[in-house]
């Protein structure tokens, strides 16, 4: 009676297959033609059914049928546990068979297209999509299982499917991927155009190929497909380590260069130059990948600010110049952006500093006395007119920012 029941249950599952085979084949279609998703849910619920029946009709009238053998004949129940098994492994088989499949054709996609980074972006992009899709689209079919399964050892439907993903396709472009990424920020930073919104596809897969549990959504309206990680920790992780570093490694090689073209510039200019900057990438940032804007922040802080104020105060256009020919909005300018790292007004402190023993210096030059007593009375009068207006700017910026009075 066992072998019967096997052998009909071998049949049904067979016949999954094939309604699985058909529906993936419509789904491959609508991607190669670009074209709306067409699977009508009967044709879903004909496949639901028969996964479901195969659960229902066999395995539970297995169970009963095998415990009243079992029963008369005096053997343990346990023996036929692998029976129970059988056919949750093998749904589970069809399910990962139809992923890597996918998985396959969209690697030679990719293959084909890798030589450009326009035709790699475009190519990701879509079959990245697609596979989101894909895996939605089979979840609905193989839904029972992530609901009624009571294996021995069982991980979720999303979780194969972003598994699979990771080490059949992402590990094997990653670096294709990331250096797409890169050569179009680059052209954005040089030319100041702006950065193709489909980057942010491509940032999103490290966002979450360190999820190890997730879901899949789909947003009618949009038409899109998500994956949502259910451990952000594991995702951020990630994302960090194999994403944000080398964005912030390539941004600090890429900003020693410019800036050292721009040494010659006055320190306003310099200043007008670094507030573009702060500006560009920050619309990056909102666009594309949002998860960085702090760290990329602090990160022109100190390459942009940290690194530059001692170099824009004493240079001859600096604080001195500004002092000296009253440019009180350039002045301005130049507090409102030393003030964005506050280790930064150190330098102006060091300058007057400087400026003072100077002065002392020059006093044992008797000869020189009046005219040093001049110096010094208008050296002391430029701090104090100095201090009046990074004061004013500064409690300006606290009206405008109340933030930075936290």
């Amino acid at each position: 009676m066992i072998k019967t029941i096997n052998k009909k249950y071998q049949q049904q599952l067979m016949q999954i297959k094939e309604q699985c085979q058909e529906a993936s084949k419509k789904l491959k279609k609508a991607f190669q033609e670009g074209a709306a998703i067409k699977i009508d849910n009967k044709e879903i619920m004909i496949i639901y059914k028969y996964i479901s029946c195969l659960q229902f009709s066999n395995i539970y009238q297995l169970s009963n049928q095998v415990h009243q053998e079992v029963e008369t004949a005096q053997i343990n129940r346990h023996l036929y546990q692998p029976n129970y098994k059988i056919v949750d492994q093998q749904l589970i088989e069809i399910y990962i068979n139809l992923l890597k499949e996918f998985i396959n054709d969209i690697c030679y996609q990719v293959d084909k297209f890798k030589q450009e980074k326009e035709s790699v972006l475009f190519i990701v992009t879509k079959t990245y999509h697609d596979y989101k899709a894909y895996s939605y689209w089979l979840y609905k079919i193989f839904y029972y299982l992530d609901n009624n399964f009571t294996s021995y050892s069982w991980t979720s439907l999303g979780a194969i499917s972003i598994s699979l993903f990771k080490q059949e396709y992402f590990d094997k472009f990653n670096k294709l991927i990331l250096n797409t990424i890169f050569q179009f920020i680059y052209e954005t930073r040089k030319y100041g155009i702006l950065l193709n919104k489909q980057i942010k596809q491509l940032i999103e897969l490290y966002s979450i190929m360190g999820s190890k549990e997730v879901e899949l959504k789909y947003i009618r309206e949009s038409g899109q497909y998500y994956y949502i990680s259910k451990k952000q920790e594991d995702a951020q992780r990630f994302y960090k380590e194999q994403f944000q570093s080398h964005l912030l490694t390539e941004t600090s090689k890429y900003y020693k260069n410019e800036i050292d073209d721009k040494l010659n510039l006055t320190t306003t200019e310099f200043i007008n130059w670094a507030n573009s900057i702060f500006k560009l990438e920050q619309d990056m940032c909102l666009e594309c990948y949002q998860i960085s804007q702090q760290a990329l922040k602090n990160k022109f802080k100190l390459i942009l600010v940290s690194d530059q104020a001692a170099r824009l105060i004493d240079s001859p256009t600096g604080l001195g110049y500004m002092l000296k020919y009253d440019q009180t909005d350039e002045l301005k300018l130049l507090f409102k952006f030393l003030i964005q790292n506050q280790e930064c007004i150190i330098y102006i402190s060091k300058y007057f500093e400087q400026k003072g023993q100077l002065l002392n210096n020059s006093f044992e030059n008797q000869e020189q006395i009046e005219q040093q007593k001049n110096e010094a009375e208008l050296y002391f009068t430029n701090i104090l007119l100095f201090m009046e207006k990074a004061q004013d700017i500064f409690l300006n910026q606290l009206e405008k920012e109340p933030d930075v009075q936290r």
